[in-house]
């Protein structure tokens, strides 16, 4: 099993349980906010076993469904899905922030700077291929 979902949930809800005993809340008083409020500040040292067994390919996906109308009075209804399935998070991550430290580079030596959202980055700018490389191969 690459990531112990249950093993995760248990350690968090006995620290959860721990902390509220030791201030005196009740479960009444204590929301969930307060509990993702512990669970950013709670620090916990693992072994490297532990990181290789629970936490080194941990699986994420979700979808996003983004609805629309164009035409006239609205006449025309589209649906965009983006669908994320990965088998591992963390290496996708690296990778999403090194081709965005891509992008910075290829901006900066055009001259380019200042503060940018990724809708402000050109999707060709995150890719080691050259423009004509990914016009011949993505289009």
């Amino acid at each position: 099993m690459l990531f112990d979902e249950d093993r995760t949930r248990t350690h968090l809800n006995a620290t959860v349980r721990w902390t509220v005993a030791r201030e005196g809340w009740t479960e009444r008083n204590y929301n969930f906010a307060q509990r993702a409020k512990l669970a950013r500040e709670t620090v916990n040292f693992i072994t490297e076993e532990e990181l290789k067994k629970y936490h080194s390919e941990i699986p994420h996906g979700g979808s996003v469904i983004r609805t629309g109308k164009t035409g006239f009075d609205g006449s025309h209804n589209h649906v965009v899905e983006f669908s994320l399935k990965l088998d591992s998070n963390p290496e996708f991550t690296s990778c999403v922030i090194t081709a965005y430290a891509r992008a910075a580079y290829k901006m900066a030596k055009e001259g380019m700077s200042g503060c940018k959202t990724v809708f402000d980055i050109p999707p060709a700018y995150l890719s080691a291929k050259s423009g004509e490389e990914l016009r011949k191969e993505m289009l």
